[in-house]
């Protein structure tokens, strides 16, 4: 399941949760969402790089993975990274057991 979490962030980070928004309204499944976010981008006239970051953060294989205390299974790097840019808002996929 892909969730939000913080403060608003940035233009990418922004397009990432209207499209998790959207997804979930919409119930599009996980391993679908990358798909659904390109399609998002394309018609909202994004730039190569910002479809390819919004791409990452909305693939189940590629997307920020914190575990269950205060480390990361994927995406340590890129959290700091959006960190030290000042994102404070963004997805990340929680894997919730059934």
């Amino acid at each position: 399941m892909f969730t939000a979490s913080g403060l608003p962030g940035t233009t990418v980070n922004a397009m990432a949760l209207q499209v998790l928004e959207q997804a979930q309204t919409q119930s599009v499944d996980p391993y679908d969402m990358e798909e659904f976010a390109l399609a998002h981008a394309t018609e909202a006239g994004a730039t190569n790089w910002q479809t390819e970051a919004l791409a990452t953060l909305c693939n189940v294989w590629d997307a920020i993975m914190p575990d269950n205390e205060v480390r990361y299974v994927n995406g340590q790097h890129r959290s700091q990274a959006m960190l030290d840019a000042g994102v404070r808002r963004t997805v990340v996929l929680h894997h919730i057991e059934p």
